[in-house]
């Protein structure tokens, strides 16, 4: 899966989230542009959203290009291990766009959220329930992502912590490498 199409599926999440919510505001989607750096939010109802996968249009500003695949330049990790960490970087700045969503309407650091399972399997349907501050403690690190229980995969990572609801893993060697690129080209820290 090219990276455009990661976006629009992660965009395709969003929508069901919001609809699953009866979310009746403008909703938060991902820019699908080619700027690597680019860390837009096109917000769009749910008809344009819908007009928009109808007419095959991908969401994004004004004047943005469609986005080109990105290639993960690390000769460890190929085939398999590259689609994972992509998919891993799509759910977390899914679940990133979920916890603005909750922020913009007044939740605070107690407050939970349900956000989409970070394993990186492309088939993976599992939400995980965390307060806000979970989620932000879990990512202070470049390379740690929440996953359901039984979803951790020890050829890349390890569990730092575990809890009734969901893990914490942290990536090594050149999935790591791959997660802490991915948080620099989001711009994040």
């Amino acid at each position: 899966m090219d990276v455009g199409a990661a976006f629009r599926s992660a965009n395709d999440r969003i929508a069901e989230e919001a609809r699953s919510l009866d979310f009746d505001g403008p909703i938060p989607f991902l820019c699908e542009c080619d700027d690597a750096t680019c860390h837009a939010i096109v917000r769009l109802d749910a008809a344009g959203y819908a007009e928009s996968r109808s007419s095959g249009t991908p969401i994004t500003l004004p004047h943005h290009r469609v986005r080109r695949p990105i290639v993960v330049d690390s000769p460890a990790v190929r085939g398999r291990d590259e689609r994972v960490a992509r998919n891993e970087a799509m759910y977390r700045a899914v679940n990133r766009e979920i916890e603005y969503a909750a922020q913009q309407h007044g939740d605070g650091p107690a407050d939970e959220l349900d956000i989409v399972c970070e394993c990186g399997e492309p088939a993976c349907a599992a939400t995980i329930t965390l307060t806000i501050a979970e989620y932000d403690e879990i990512h202070r690190e470049r390379d740690r992502f929440a996953v359901a229980p039984g979803h951790e995969n020890p050829e890349l990572e390890h569990v730092v912590k575990r809890t009734d609801d969901y893990l914490v893993v942290d990536k090594f060697g050149a999935a790591e490498d791959v997660a802490e690129e991915e948080e620099r080209r989001e711009g994040t820290t």
